[in-house]
């Protein structure tokens, strides 16, 4: 679904999601569209595409010997054409859930010679950390010759998907869980041209912390965890129901698990929020012909956690799980140890450890289990932090086909 034509991604993994998803606090190994042109310096430590059209008018002097944008591993094009000297106007797309790219530009020149980027001065070998917004964004670089006699700007026009029309197609609604006295808000999407006489998978997306309130809309905006299933594309492949619950931002709650408000000391433990969130998974199961044997939990940070306790507790109703920089209780995954799952988790998650991921391998592998794991390396490039690796990881096209592959 993601067009990878030209791409020549020199960075490793980036991320470029906001931290929406993660406003966890956890100690241990752990999308509004922004403004068009902010930017913040960073280092850089790795370097993604380029994409140029033709426009030859940088001045000797004043010309840059590389231009690169960083964005995460899989999330958009190349730059178009590919760098050259001489050519100063490129284009790239990006995902929905990219609102900002790292640009990285070296002259030609050598010492003196001064860039700014997006009306910013850069620093010369670090990346310049550049918010874009839905839609076209244009971003100039400027370089100065060091007598400042030569001037050229370079320009990259970066279209970001704009997610709007499958956002639209998922039903807002609301459920009453007489069980836990819970009232929560969800959206639905589903298949085009349903027909009752066929049954569909089902993915239940469970969103990170960041994403609770009562707005019914975060956990489709936040990022594509939810989104990403339901886009034309990749329902002409695997057409299919999407439930994302959204769980409350009270005193009262705590999310899908403890994780947000106990931290280390106690992460694992289910809420009522999750038991609501299941007992509409039922509802809609009741109301739809949903495949049984193909209903399948995916969940970011806090709904990483989730997805472990979901599934813990209804060990035969899911299909498969990917979840994404969480955890899972040691003392219990052997409920799940022989359910098929594909954890991810970037090694220098500062936010959720990453030893909570591979204490849940070692226990699913102790207990007969076979689980999937992929850490982004430490050198990984995320943007704002390493904890954002869902923007990467639903990117991943073979994740999304292995999901849908499982069956019960």
């Amino acid at each position: 679904m993601r067009s990878r034509r030209g791409v020549r991604l020199v960075a490793i993994l980036l991320s470029g999601a906001v931290l929406s998803s993660c406003q966890l606090t956890t100690p241990s190994s752990s999308t509004a569209p922004a403004p068009s042109t902010t930017v913040v310096s960073e280092p850089t430590s790795a370097t993604a595409v380029a994409t140029p059209t033709r426009a030859p008018t940088a001045q000797p002097g004043a010309m840059l010997s590389d231009l690169a944008v960083q964005i995460p591993a899989g999330t958009g094009s190349a730059l178009t054409p590919a760098f050259s000297p001489d050519v100063t106007e490129y284009s790239m797309r990006v995902d929905s859930d990219i609102s900002a790219v790292g640009v990285v530009a070296s002259p030609a020149g050598g010492d003196g010679v001064r860039i700014e980027i997006a009306g910013q001065v850069a620093t010369l070998g670090q990346a310049s950390v550049v918010s874009v917004g839905v839609g076209s964004s244009r971003v100039e670089v400027e370089v100065t010759a060091a007598d400042g006699t030569a001037r050229s700007t370079y320009a990259i026009e970066i279209e970001r998907r704009d997610m709007t029309p499958v956002i639209d197609r998922f039903q807002k609604l609301s459920f009453t869980d007489s069980a836990t006295g819970e009232t929560m808000g969800y959206r639905l999407f589903v298949p085009d041209g349903y027909d009752r006489s066929k049954s569909y998978p089902l993915v239940l997306f469970l969103h990170g912390a960041g994403e609770r309130g009562s707005d019914n809309e975060a956990q489709l905006t936040a990022n594509e965890g939810a989104t990403v299933w339901a886009t034309p594309e990749e329902q002409a492949k695997h057409p299919a129901f999407v439930l994302a619950p959204q769980s409350g931002s009270t005193p009262k709650t705590e999310g899908w698990t403890t994780i947000a408000t106990h931290g280390q000391n106690d992460p694992f433990r289910p809420q009522k929020e999750l038991v609501t969130a299941f007992d509409i998974l039922q509802r809609v199961t009741s109301e739809y012909s949903v495949d049984a044997h193909r209903i399948y939990v995916t969940g970011v940070s806090q709904g990483g956690f989730g997805t472990y306790a979901i599934a813990i507790a209804h060990p035969q109703e899911f299909a498969a799980l990917v979840p994404i920089c969480g955890g899972g209780d040691p003392a219990k995954l052997a409920a799940i140890a022989q359910v098929p799952i594909w954890i991810f988790h970037a090694a220098k998650d500062p936010t959720v450890r990453a030893g909570y991921s591979r204490n849940s391998v070692a226990a699913l592998k102790k207990a007969g289990g076979h689980p999937r794991y992929t850490e982004y390396p430490a050198d990984a490039y995320f943007y704002p932090t390493a904890h954002a690796s869902w923007t990467t990881t639903y990117a991943n096209q073979e994740m999304r086909d292995w999901l849908f592959d499982q069956s019960r």
